[in-house]
């Protein structure tokens, strides 16, 4: 919501569980709708999780891809979904199927990198860094492959986290609510690092 709608987040309640409010939301999709783009959203879990589908549609998301939309296999693959893996390949495919010079926007939220951390991964012993490690690889695996389609000279990726997650920090540190925004795609031009809050 934060990211999307520019909305604060709430500390003990979720503004999306509120229909009556959060229906009265901006949107990023609503707003690029707007103007002639078209909007998606893909999420390989339960996409009524949280009072999600009627957040999406109501702030401007015009399809929307879930758990339901994935082999039983793939939908299985973890206790919230659709592993990483599977929704990346079926973004990528998404993307490829796309009408050249159409405008689009897609809003993508990951499952892999959650509790219990349980992925089809191994690379580092802590299961909760692994998880981070195997969603990273998917995102990696994921830039590589798009980087070879034509769709990747104009393209603005926005990479960040739901929210954030340290063992080291608690709520009352200033750190703990801070989080990592990317910028990726051949829309931009040149690298840069923005440290101004």
């Amino acid at each position: 919501v934060s990211a999307l709608s520019g909305h604060v987040s709430y500390p003990t309640t979720s503004i999306m569980k509120i229909p009556a409010q959060s229906r009265l939301l901006p949107g990023i999709a609503r707003t690029l709708r707007e103007t002639g783009y078209e909007t998606d959203f893909l999420y390989g879990g339960d996409i009524n999780f949280t009072n999600m589908r009627s957040y999406f549609t109501t702030t401007g998301y015009q399809h929307l891809t879930s758990d339901t939309d994935f082999s039983l296999q793939e939908r299985t693959s973890s206790s919230w979904g659709a592993h990483d893996e599977y929704t990346f390949n079926r973004l990528l495919e998404m993307i490829k199927a796309r009408p050249a010079g159409r405008l689009w926007h897609t809003g993508f939220l990951t499952l892999s990198s959650h509790e219990p951390f349980e992925v089809p991964y191994k690379r580092l012993e802590d299961p909760r860094l692994n998880s981070f490690a195997y969603t990273d690889h998917c995102l990696g695996t994921f830039i590589d492959r798009l980087k070879q389609l034509p769709a990747w000279k104009n393209l603005l990726i926005v990479c960040l986290p739901d929210h954030g997650s340290s063992d080291k920090l608690n709520v009352t540190s200033p750190g703990f609510y801070r989080i990592p925004m990317l910028w990726l795609g051949g829309a931009v031009k040149s690298p840069a690092v923005v440290h101004t809050l």
